[in-house]
């Protein structure tokens, strides 16, 4: 393969660079996996009829399924009479279940309204029908492209819509961005690859090698079973898109430490490094830590006297940025780099 033109030359990508872009593609990605927030509310209105019995109850999808500490009840009046009926849900559900009282009888709906995000959802009519993805103890009686009618056939009846938040743009938009922060991801990693190409080759080709990577993955396979075993983690794996987050801004605020604390220790002793630092990453880890809680007590002193310059996670930000770039600076002119 030709040598790449000096133009597009990666040599500029130094090891504190790649550093930095690989807790980028982490975030990124923790980012991109992260559910959808759900602080936001929504509110369904369905407007329908029943003769079934009092009290009907509302049940978002969650991510264990439709259980009780989620439902939503609302007051229900058996009269027949076409009636305007309101929850609030958490988020936007993907689908929802609907229980119209506990006892056999007509059910009449005319609409299904969805409000979120200063934006309503109306269906209505004949588009009734295609929502509807399950029915227990219900049977359809037919659809007029005005009313939907179903018949409670026993004392447990239920029909799950689905396809609520599958036409909204804005959840398409979503996805298409998460896809995009996704392939970024990616892309830095395997760019960080591309240039430790040699290294991870010389790695892989070292003796032991193979049997320390079987060996580490044999033992998260063990650590998993056990932790299944034991029914302790995450249900099914669910909140491992947030852990990831969580592990990348744990992994952010580590190098951070440890950035500022190996270009203090640097600035300070005129490039001697001391014995005890050297190869020390928990030491460096630990003291950044010191030297960080220090500077925001000053920082803080500082905004009691002057209140309009507050402490913010920009400064601390880029207090660590500059600190990487002081060590890349140092290493490029040992040498090292």
């Amino acid at each position: 393969m030709s040598a790449l033109p000096r133009s597009l030359s990666l040599h500029w990508i130094t090891p504190p660079i790649q550093a930095l872009l690989l807790l980028v593609a982490l975030t990124i990605l923790g980012l991109s996996l992260e559910p959808p927030s759900t602080d936001d509310e929504t509110e369904l209105t369905v407007v329908m009829s029943a003769r079934t019995s009092a009290g009907g109850q509302v049940f978002p999808m969650t991510a264990d399924g439709y259980t009780e500490a989620s439902s939503k009840p609302f007051d229900l009046v058996a009269d027949g009479v076409r009636r305007a009926y309101r929850v609030r849900l958490p988020g936007m559900p993907p689908r929802f279940r609907l229980d119209p009282g506990s006892a056999p009888g007509l059910i009449e709906i005319e609409e299904i309204r969805v409000a979120a995000d200063g934006r309503t959802l109306r269906m209505a009519g004949a588009e009734l029908d295609t929502l509807i993805q399950l029915a227990n103890q219900i049977e359809r009686v037919g659809n007029d492209g005005r009313v939907l009618t179903l018949r409670a056939t026993a004392g447990d009846p239920y029909v799950e819509f689905a396809g609520i938040s599958g036409s909204s743009t804005a959840n398409m938009v979503s996805r298409l961005l998460r896809l995009a922060m996704q392939a970024v991801a990616v892309a830095i990693f395997l760019l960080v690859a591309w240039i430790n190409r040699r290294r991870l080759g010389w790695l892989l080709e070292t003796a032991g090698a193979r049997w320390h990577v079987a060996y580490s993955l044999g033992f998260c396979v063990l650590a998993l079973a056990m932790l299944s075993g034991l029914q302790l983690g995450c249900d099914t794996l669910a909140c491992s898109p947030r852990g990831l987050g969580y592990g990348a801004a744990l992994l952010a605020a580590s190098l951070g430490f440890a950035a500022i604390s190996a270009a203090t220790l640097k600035l300070a002793t005129g490039n001697r490094v001391l014995p005890v630092v050297a190869g020390g990453l928990f030491f460096h880890v630990l003291f950044g830590q010191v030297l960080l809680v220090s500077y925001i007590y000053l920082r803080s002193l500082v905004h009691a006297a002057v209140p309009f310059l507050p402490v913010t996670r920009a400064e601390l930000l880029l207090l660590a940025l500059a600190s990487a770039a002081v060590l890349a600076v140092s290493a490029r002119r040992a040498g090292r780099l």
